[in-house]
C-alpha cells in the first residue's frame, strides 16, 4: 500500500504544477489581450489556481494521514 500511495501523491503533486502553469500562462495571456476577451483568460487562470490549490491541500491531508497510520 505504501508504494501505491506513494505513486498517488507523485501524480497529485505533478497535479499541483500542471494547473499552478496552466494558470499562469492564462494570467500572462491575459494581460495582452483587450477588454472583454481578457476577462474569460483571467476567470480560467483563477480557475486553474483553484485547482492547484485544491491538489496541494488534498496532497497534505494525504501525507499527513499516512504519517498517522504510521506511528
Amino acid at each position: 500500500m505504501e508504494i501505491a500511495m506513494q505513486g498517488i501523491l507523485e501524480i497529485l503533486d505533478e497535479n499541483v504544477r500542471w494547473w499552478e502553469q496552466a494558470a499562469v500562462t492564462c494570467e500572462h495571456a491575459a494581460v495582452r489581450l483587450p477588454v472583454g476577451e481578457k476577462e474569460g483568460w483571467q476567470l480560467m487562470g483563477a480557475v486553474y489556481r483553484e485547482r492547484a490549490e485544491k491538489h496541494a491541500r488534498l496532497v497534505e491531508q494525504v501525507r499527513q494521514g499516512n504519517h498517522s497510520a504510521h506511528r
